[in-house]
């Protein structure tokens, strides 16, 4: 394999003391395996408590220097499915949502909703999902973490 991919997932493993149950750490990985759907067993710990992770892409489909779609994987499937050269030409920015635990459980405390949609409506594009909480994870006050990446230096 001529290249090494760094990946960012939540694990699934023995989540960390104090996170609410379903939440993990979010990790990064750095490998060389060919498969995509294979993660290594361990990866570096970047955040703990982590609920939900989402991506959207930020695309100037017309090609015109402004962003006109932003898609989370429910336009295209999913990432694979962008060719090497759509993406030098089309990808201009990457949004990422985290939901993220705040403090420890207060079980004094229950969260307003039901669900919480980790992503946000852009334009007219709607991006991420809407996560249920479970009645314990509503005993947990919870934060959304937006990381927005303006691309550059694609050729």
């Amino acid at each position: 394999v001529p290249y090494w991919t760094v990946r960012y997932y939540i694990g699934s493993g023995q989540r960390p003391t104090g996170c609410a149950v379903g939440s993990n750490s979010l990790l990064r990985v750095e490998t060389d395996t060919p498969d995509p759907n294979v993660l290594p067993g361990n990866g570096d710990p970047l955040l703990a408590c982590v609920l939900d992770m989402e991506i959207a892409f930020g695309l100037d489909t017309d090609e015109d220097g402004t962003i006109d779609t932003w898609d989370d994987g429910a336009k295209t499937v999913d990432a694979p499915g962008y060719t090497e050269a759509m993406l030098r030409k089309q990808l201009k920015t990457v949004k990422v949502y985290l939901l993220v635990q705040s403090g420890n459980r207060d079980r004094d405390y229950t969260f307003p909703n039901n669900n919480i949609q980790v992503g946000e409506t852009i334009g007219t594009d709607t991006v991420g999902r809407s996560v249920p909480l479970t009645t314990e994870q509503r005993h947990y006050r919870w934060r959304m973490v937006t990381i927005t990446k303006t691309l550059r230096n694609l050729r």
